[in-house]
């Protein structure tokens, strides 16, 4: 039941996210966050990450956008998913040009 709570969460964080809601994106994303590393659930702790950095690029906190895409980069490197990478690899050097590194 835990998962699908967390889960529940991930959804809920994405419709804030849609409708700018950015900031409450960022908490509900946060609280489904400890549900998958609980469980060790690698491909939603990713998904989490790369959607935390999402809403942190839109907030324009470009440090923790960063930091948080390049976790989630990390763990789908793990897991082997090219696509997801090559997609975070690229928001990650908009993210570097926005910090000016």
């Amino acid at each position: 039941i835990s998962l699908k709570i967390g889960i529940t969460y991930v959804y809920l964080g994405d419709v804030y996210s849609e409708i700018q809601k950015y900031d409450s994106a960022e908490i509900v994303f946060t609280e489904a966050l400890p549900y998958f590393e609980k469980a060790s659930d690698l491909e939603y702790r990713a998904r989490i990450l790369a959607s935390l950095g999402q809403v942190y690029y839109r907030m324009e906190n470009y440090k923790d956008a960063l930091d948080r895409m390049a976790a989630a980069l990390v763990i789908y490197r793990q897991l082997h998913n090219s696509v997801e990478a090559a997609k975070l690899e690229k928001n990650i050097e908009i993210v570097k040009k926005r910090l000016g590194t």
